[in-house]
């Protein structure tokens, strides 16, 4: 994430003391990613590239999504076998064909509560025994 997202990061952290967590919100080059993320045990990113980076390293991450071009680029088909998720706000339905495809999402990426990432990132963390 860029530096405006620190904040959220330090949220995180805070919330999930138990685990050894990083914040490289801001503090990276596009040209490093791909190495921090093969380093991690998973990854919380938003809609960029990092995600589908994260995919091609074989890293598992957590996607805050507002559902922009839902079933295009997100969710990865299971014969992928990618440990990807994506959160959507909790009023995004997307089994209503009217999100397939969909380029553009009225949902902010705002409304996609923070409490519902950690809650799935702790869920990771335990399947995963990390």
């Amino acid at each position: 994430g860029s530096p405006a997202d620190k904040a959220k990061g330090t949220y995180l952290q805070s919330n999930l003391a138990s685990t050894a967590v990083l914040n490289y919100a801001g503090k990276t080059s596009l040209a490093k990613v791909p190495y921090v993320l093969k380093q991690a045990d998973v990854v919380i990113a938003n809609e960029t590239s990092i995600p589908h980076i994260a995919a091609a390293v074989g890293t598992p991450c957590i996607c805050p999504s507002n559902g922009n071009h839902y079933k295009r680029f997100h969710p990865y088909p299971a014969d992928l076998k990618t440990r990807n998720w994506y959160i959507y706000p909790p009023h995004f339905h997307p089994s209503n064909p009217i999100f397939y495809y969909y380029q553009s999402s009225d949902y902010a990426i705002q409304s996609v509560r923070i409490v519902d990432v950690t809650k799935h990132l702790k869920e990771v963390l335990t399947a995963n025994e990390i």
